[in-house]
This record gives structure tokens, C-alpha cells and sequence, in this order.
């Protein structure tokens, strides 16, 4: 298995991540304390992704953060804003949303 544990400073360095980095490999993902936001593109297409810790802590998911991961179920319970395409292209078996303020279009 793959695993990636993300530091805060990297997470907010900017937009297209680990997409730029052609890390589609990564199968799990551990984001520190304190990151409350993940940027656009930082996860897309990493299409082996299945395991991210730490992501029911996070407020605020750019565009196509996750896009078209392999990510199973969502617990997106601290989410307040999901912007456009955040999950799209994804097969949730399960999502789970309790304080969302804002979903952009077809986030999932």
C-alpha cells in the first residue's frame, strides 16, 4: 500500500497538488491537525485513493480536490463549503453531510 502523510505547509502551497505530481498510486492519505482546508485539483485523479484520515476535520474542499478518486464513502461532517466538482466522478457507497453552507455543482 501507498501512504502519504501530508504536512500543513504542502496542503496549503496552492492549487493542483498531488495531481501535478502524477501521484495517482497513492492509496491512503493522513492530513495533519489543524489543515481545515484542502485546495483545488490537490487529490485529482489520484484514481487509487481509498483511505483519507483526517478528512471529516476539514471545513472547506476546492475544486475537483477529490475528483475522481477511488474513495469508498464520505464523512464530510465538518465540511462547510464544497466548491464545484470537489468529488464528482466519484461511487460513494455512502455520504455524509451535517453542516454543509454551501455545495457547488455537481460536487459528487
Amino acid at each position: 500500500m501507498r501512504k502519504l502523510i501530508v504536512s500543513a505547509l504542502l496542503l496549503s502551497a496552492g492549487i493542483y497538488g498531488f495531481a501535478q505530481l502524477k501521484v495517482s498510486s497513492i492509496e491512503k492519505v493522513t492530513l495533519p491537525e489543524g489543515v481545515t482546508a484542502i485546495e483545488a485539483y490537490a487529490f485529482a485523479d489520484c484514481n487509487q485513493l481509498t483511505a483519507v484520515n483526517g478528512i471529516e476535520r476539514i471545513e472547506r474542499f476546492g475544486v475537483q480536490a477529490f475528483y475522481n478518486t477511488a474513495l469508498p464513502a464520505l464523512a464530510l461532517d465538518g465540511a462547510r463549503y464544497i466548491e464545484d466538482f470537489a468529488f464528482a466522478n466519484g461511487k460513494y457507497e455512502s455520504i455524509s453531510l451535517a453542516n454543509a453552507e454551501s455545495v457547488g455543482d455537481f460536487a459528487f
